[in-house]
């Protein structure tokens, strides 16, 4: 093996591991052990759901005030992902509804908590659910949006 194949290779395992870190690591749920019980095992921290308006969920943009991001009308909290951090890359979904943009895999902040899903192509519409599938797995739902309405 060459030098440049052995740099390409090193390149590709990188690459790789970045790629399941941010995208396919399983989210981290919080223990909180309860000290009264008699039981050595701790108890998965209960989240009180809630709900947001656009308004409320505009204030979760940056670190200080968590940040989440709303898919479908749920509400996930993506603090942990420095991707949604003010510097990172998908920041500008941070207080937003990021349905239509996800679906339409654009970067187009006239977009953002566009509701209105009646023009979305199937394959568009499938898009949105790998995407919520993903959401899913990866963050913690903290509640739903109300002006949410589910056009199909």
């Amino acid at each position: 093996m060459d030098f440049t194949t052995i740099l390409i290779l090193l390149a590709a395992l990188v690459g790789g591991f970045f790629v399941y870190k941010n995208f396919f690591s399983k989210k981290k749920v919080n223990v909180d052990s309860d000290s009264d019980s008699d039981s050595d095992e701790g108890t998965a921290e209960e989240i009180e759901k809630k709900e947001f308006t656009l308004e409320t969920l505009a204030k979760h943009n940056n670190a200080a005030n968590k940040i989440y991001v709303s898919l479908k009308g749920i509400v996930y909290d993506v603090t942990e992902n420095d991707l949604y951090a003010p510097d990172g890359k998908y920041n500008m979904f941070a207080g937003k509804d990021a349905t239509y943009n996800l679906a339409k895999g654009t970067f187009d902040a006239a977009t953002l908590n566009k509701m209105d899903l009646t023009g979305l192509k199937r394959s568009e519409k499938e898009e949105v659910d790998n995407y919520s599938e993903h959401y899913e797995m990866k963050y913690t739902e903290v509640g739903w949006l109300k002006e949410w309405k589910k056009s199909e």
